[in-house]
């Protein structure tokens, strides 16, 4: 990701750098001073445009502990907002914000019991859940008899959007 955020101020340096020995060829030295200080300010930036992206990429609007709940059975076989149907022995889960196909580590804070699901849905549409999971999920992470659990949340990988069947769908 970084390396193509990183291909255009590159390619700039690099082509103010051949239209600076153009310039110098020509002994133009006026747009010669212009255009070297143009490269160096660039070539400065780099960095820094390195520096922002991977802070980026590493930040996460997700919070680090947020409370989960898990869905009850009667969705079964309804459509998820990834397109495929709801089955409450996947292990799967809702998010508001997260790219569908995202993974995601969930582990109890009371108990350390962790699971991996993948964000196949949207929601939780209850204030204070920040994720809804399978009751699967919620087996193993050992709340189905509480109904909610507070539990770490990492992000392993987000999802890709690719073309499904003629719909657009996130993987």
């Amino acid at each position: 990701m970084i390396g193509n955020r990183l291909a255009l101020p590159c390619c700039l340096v690099t082509s103010l750098l051949k239209i600076c020995v153009y310039v110098h060829l020509n002994k133009n030295t006026t747009y010669m001073r212009y255009l070297i200080r143009i490269s160096f300010f660039l070539a400065l930036a780099i960095p820094l445009i390195s520096a922002a992206a991977q802070a980026q990429e590493s930040s996460s609007s997700v919070p680090d502990v947020g409370v989960t709940s898990f869905y009850t059975s009667r969705l079964n076989g309804h459509i998820t907002a990834s397109g495929e149907r709801f089955n409450n022995n996947a292990l799967t889960a809702a998010h508001r914000t997260l790219p569908l196909g995202t993974r995601v580590r969930l582990t109890n804070v009371r108990n350390h019991r962790s699971v991996i699901v993948r964000v196949n849905d949207r929601g939780p549409f209850v204030s204070g859940r920040e994720i809804s999971v399978t009751r699967r999920a919620a087996a193993q992470l050992g709340f189905l008899r509480a109904g909610t659990a507070k539990v770490q949340i990492s992000v392993l990988s987000r999802g890709r959007q690719v073309r499904h069947r003629g719909r657009s769908r996130h993987h």
